[in-house]
């Protein structure tokens, strides 16, 4: 009847009934039946069903028409009464007393472990797949890709081909300006560490984002040629400067594994969104630039990084680069837009520098929360990712692509390593060096042993070599599965076969066959079957871990949101680098018991600043941030700078 009412102005896409039974057996005798008791021992069925009535809308010939769609999933398992739990919080129904076979597991102690696997979990794997994957495979629009599955490296041309026919990546050698080879160079430097393309079949083998491991580099189709190429160029510049990898947790990695990410996104807005750009413009591309907010910007900043006759050209372009990349560091990570306005020599704010704001602050707000989410995600599951590391380490090593590695354009560090390189030690570190220093710190080192050597001429690695370097970082992400599943023999026999083939692989000069890759990765694949067999993931976990297995939970960034809604860039950065946590507005209530006693409301941020005059600044306990909150308070309260909150 529901389905019946739809309209132009109201439609219901689906009704959908879902039920969950506990079984007997081979029967259809419910075993917690009203009046029947559990019984210990008792062989029991799960079983889980979903149908759904759906119509269509906009197909004449369908529209109307009611389709159903019924699916359903049993897992066999037993009853174990002295799994019940005394403390039944957080317990659905049975799930502490049905136990897997397998694991002998109660499905609440999986749950609590993290794998929890039911027929449901099944049966809904079915319908995404039915209805929420993707009917077409995600693939760039003007640049065709010949791919049979997400993550196809081949004989490691695939990925080298794609950029390289790409005109305005790599353009003809007779066509080239005098900028070109600055970019040549930086894309040359990123293909050879080894890169992965992933053409998504599903939304969660589209959305994971990680510089430099599995996650490779997105296929996004856009409306035109120069945008897809800008878009490109954008995702390259972020594996200049991968992600740093997680090993373990302290205040002190927080913030450096946050700062570099936001480095990341800085440098990388100037390289593609200003300098690449700019370099299309000048070898006579077409295109409306102002619609980019951050080209107009650089265009009234006055510099060029390209001038004809600029004495050691290299020279030149690095420090233009590194003018630019200062500004926008400081707006970006700390939310100072002084640095601009000096170049834009403009004490009022102009009309490109307002507009860039608008339209890239959000971006910078978010990716700040985006990053935090993910390092705390990480964190949450500290043993797992020692584990991990325990198995991504030997294969950087097989890489060279340590810090002892073969150079710094190719390292992939550590949290502890990059601090290490900073100079940061021991807790006096962690809590006195403010956000900033330790920006501009990461920022030095940076530039000067990840960016400028980029720009050198680079030597284009052959696909053997490059399949190599690609499938080594990829196995290294993958490698998160074993470290979850630890417990399991096929873990460690899985990871000693993908190690002996890049040991091979290694022994011969650092080249792969394409070979010795499928055999390594079926080797993989046949470890995620095994882990679907036995309970353990879900069909859609399968088909998107061989794939892409992610090493944090997914989170998202909301961009398009009016500007009131996102928080001022700068007090999101104090926030999150540990300049001066703030909680908003503190209501402050008398501990007296009259009636009527005062109340309140204090700007946390205001009372800080006051309690913080004879303290050092820096990350701050939860005990610390109210004992110098308080100390605050009664200093504004003398100053009769609180006002009783009207309201309360």
């Amino acid at each position: 009847k529901l389905l019946e009412q739809n309209n132009e102005k109201f439609w219901t896409k689906s009704v959908m009934y879902e039920q969950v039974l506990l079984l007997c057996r081979g029967t259809e005798q419910h075993a917690d039946a009203p009046g029947r008791e559990l019984v210990d021992g008792e062989a029991v069925t799960v079983s889980a069903s979903l149908t759904c009535w759906s119509s269509q809308k906009g197909e004449q010939e369908k529209a109307g028409q009611v389709e159903v769609f019924v699916y359903r999933h049993e897992m066999d398992a037993k009853i174990d009464l002295s799994k019940r739990r005394e403390d039944r919080s957080g317990v659905f129904n049975w799930d502490d007393v049905v136990v897997d076979l397998y694991s002998g597991l109660s499905y609440h102690e999986k749950k609590l472990q993290g794998f929890k696997v039911s027929p449901r979990d099944m049966m809904l794997s079915q319908y995404l797949q039915d209805h929420v994957h993707y009917r077409r495979r995600r693939l760039c629009r003007h640049n065709h890709l010949e791919v049979s599955r997400a993550v196809d490296f081949g004989d490691g041309s695939p990925a080298l081909n794609f950029f390289r026919r790409n005109p305005y990546l790599f353009p003809e050698t007779e066509t080239s300006t005098c900028s070109s080879s600055f970019f040549r160079s930086a894309f040359v430097s990123v293909l050879n560490q080894g890169l992965v393309l992933r053409a998504a079949m599903t939304r969660r083998e589209f959305i994971y984002w990680l510089p430099g491991l599995n996650a490779g580099i997105p296929l996004v189709p856009k409306d035109d040629a120069v945008h897809e190429a800008t878009f490109q160029a954008h995702d390259l510049a972020h594996f200049l400067l991968p992600d740093l990898l997680f090993t373990e947790d302290s205040p002190l990695h927080r913030r450096l594994y946050i700062i570099y990410r936001m480095l990341s996104e800085a440098i990388t807005l100037v390289f593609a969104d200003m300098l690449f750009v700019e370099h299309l413009r000048r070898s006579g591309v077409e295109y409306d630039w102002s619609k980019r907010k951050i080209w107009p910007l650089f265009r009234h900043c006055g510099l060029d990084p390209f001038a004809e006759g600029s004495t050691g050209s290299t020279e030149h372009f690095l420090s233009v680069f590194r003018a630019l990349l200062e500004a926008n560091v400081s707006y970006c990570l700390l939310g100072d837009d002084s640095r601009y306005r000096e170049l834009l020599k403009d004490e009022l704010e102009p009309e490109c520098l307002k507009d860039f704001k608008e339209k890239y602050m959000p971006f910078f707000v978010e990716d700040f929360r985006w990053t935090s989410q993910n390092y705390r995600s990480m964190a949450a599951r500290g043993a797992e990712l020692r584990r991990w590391w325990s198995l991504a380490e030997p294969i950087r090593e097989l890489l060279q692509q340590g810090p002892q590695g073969q150079g710094a354009v190719e390292e992939l560090l550590t949290v502890e390593e990059f601090a290490t390189r900073l100079g940061c030690h021991g807790p006096e570190t962690t809590e006195t060096s403010s956000g900033a220093a330790l920006v501009w710190s990461a920022f030095r080192d940076v530039f000067a042993r990840r960016i400028a050597p980029i720009f050198q001429q680079q030597q284009e690695r052959s696909c053997a070599e490059t399949l190599f370097r690609a499938f080594g970082r990829y196995m290294m992400g993958q490698c998160i599965l074993l470290a979850r599943f630890n417990f399991l023999p096929e873990s460690t026999s899985c990871h000693e076969e993908i190690l002996g083939v890049l040991q091979e692989a290694r022994d011969a000069g650092g080249q792969l066959t394409e070979a010795q890759m499928l055999k390594a990765r079926g080797c993989f694949e046949h470890y995620v079957d095994l882990l679907l067999e036995r309970q353990l993931i879900t069909l859609d976990d399968a088909a998107t871990f061989k794939e892409v297995c992610p090493l944090f939970e997914p989170c998202f960034a909301a961009y398009d949101e009016p500007l009131e809604h996102y928080q001022q860039l700068k007090m999101v950065s104090q926030e999150i680098l540990g300049e001066l946590p703030s909680v908003g507005f503190v209501q402050v209530v008398s501990a007296s018991s009259n009636k009527g006693a005062p109340t309140f409301l204090v700007d946390s941020s205001k009372a800080l600043q006051k309690g913080c005059k004879n303290t050092q600044q820096g990350h701050l306990s939860q005990m610390e941030f109210w004992k110098v909150f308080l100390r605050g308070f009664h200093a504004l309260s003398e100053t009769g700078r609180i006002m009783k909150n009207p309201y309360i």
